[in-house]
């Protein structure tokens, strides 16, 4: 072995001993997005995610993780299920971005397969944009809610493993007066179930 192995294997090797018991996935979902968001844009709500969990024992599992959704929706005089429409043309866009943690048990039903359940807090980032010819009015928000995790867990192979999951989002936001002045209620609920796949690898 030459003596830049060595040296590479050196450095690495802190990074594996800490990477042990480690895991990182990312997937896709569908968001059940809730009334007030349908209302004001259209299409399908998908969701991206990306999560690490640290193994403690061969039951429970720590995460943290993210997921983000980014819509944009325009309208004009003819769409009239805007309750903020004007005659004017207008371009709407929101911006989501929850970060969670929390633990997971496993319960498992064969050495390679599993199901879970899961609970921890989430603190979501906000920010809606409202823009027509004459004015660009937005808001931000976060706050603390809660998460519910459920899933089947499938190991293919010795390092990688599928997921199939469904999510609990709660997730409450107060708006100010100056904020429904964009055509909202005072209480602006994002909380909604969240269904999907994802892809990971164990360190």
């Amino acid at each position: 072995m030459k003596m830049r192995h060595i040296i590479c294997l050196f450095f690495l090797m802190p990074i594996y001993l800490f990477a042990q018991n480690w895991n990182l996935e990312v997937g896709a979902a569908h968001y059940n997005a809730p009334k007030i968001l349908k209302d004001h844009f259209s299409g399908g709500w998908i969701d991206c995610q990306i999560e690490a969990s640290y193994l403690m024992d061969d039951c429970v599992e720590l995460w943290v993780g993210t997921n983000w959704i980014a819509k944009k929706h325009k309208t004009d005089e003819e769409d009239s299920s805007y309750s903020f429409c004007s005659s004017e043309i207008e371009k709407n866009q929101i911006w989501i971005l929850p970060i969670s943690a929390g633990a997971k048990y496993f319960f498992y039903v064969t050495p390679c397969a599993s199901i879970y359940l899961g609970a921890g807090v989430v603190c979501t980032f906000m920010t809606v944009t409202h823009e027509n010819y004459y004015s660009k009015d937005s808001f931000s928000k976060n706050g603390i809610g809660a998460v519910i995790k459920s899933g089947i867990r499938y190991d293919w192979g010795d390092y990688t493993f599928v997921n199939i999951f469904c999510d609990y989002y709660h997730q409450v936001f107060q708006l100010s007066h100056s904020d429904m002045q964009l055509g909202y209620n005072r209480t602006f609920d994002l909380s909604g179930y969240k269904a999907g796949f994802s892809f990971g690898v164990y360190f």
